[in-house]
């Protein structure tokens, strides 16, 4: 099955196949086989995805920028 969470689109038409957005939650990620990340949205708590995803194809670079950014402001205390 295919699903996806995005706050800024509640649902999609795709070839006939109806979808709506899901919750974001640490359950939600960890019950999926991977996820796919191809839009970085600031209204998404990217903190849920590495520590719970099974397998994370980051196509926006999100989770390193995320890393760097608090990288560097624990360097910056």
């Amino acid at each position: 099955d295919v699903s996806y969470h995005d706050p800024l689109v509640a649902s999609i038409a795709v070839e006939q196949h109806d979808f709506a957005s899901r919750p974001l939650t640490a359950e939600y990620v960890a019950s999926q086989d991977a996820i796919l990340i191809v839009a970085d949205h600031d209204a998404i708590d990217w903190s849920l995805i590495a520590p719970y995803a099974p397998i994370v194809v980051d196509t926006r670079n999100v989770l390193a920028k995320m890393l760097s950014s608090a990288t560097s402001d624990a360097a910056r205390l």
